[in-house]
């Protein structure tokens, strides 16, 4: 052999170790990215049991709204409707109240005068 292919195979020889070595790395390089792989599939299976749980709890929550706290808004709103009806009566009853009131003072007027111009203590 001559000394040009000595030098070729020598060079040869230092890029199959390069190979090598580049292989390794990518060897590593492949475990980690199946490692990370692993990792994002368990991520994703998380996401998608939390994604079920917070559609189940929407749900629930919009189950609760038309049930539980629609009917009591409304039982609310028919107490308040009944208060403001009740209120309206009072009203009346206090403006007639007032209307007795102020016909008896007049009445209590009348009867002093007609006392008075009969002469009756």
């Amino acid at each position: 052999m001559t000394q040009g292919e000595m030098m070729i195979l020598e060079k040869l020889g230092e890029i199959n170790v390069r190979l090598d070595g580049i292989d390794m790395r990518l060897d590593g390089i492949d475990r980690r990215l199946d490692g990370m792989d692993m990792r994002l599939d368990a991520m994703d299976s998380r996401m998608d049991r939390m994604e079920q749980h917070f559609t189940d709890e929407i749900r629930k929550l919009h189950i609760l709204i038309e049930t539980d706290i629609s009917r009591k808004i409304d039982i609310i709103g028919e107490g308040h409707s009944f208060l403001g009806q009740q209120m309206d009566e009072v009203v009346r009853l206090g403006k007639r109240w007032e209307q007795i009131g102020l016909n008896q003072i007049n009445l209590k007027m009348d009867v002093d005068r007609i006392k008075t111009q009969l002469c009756i203590v």
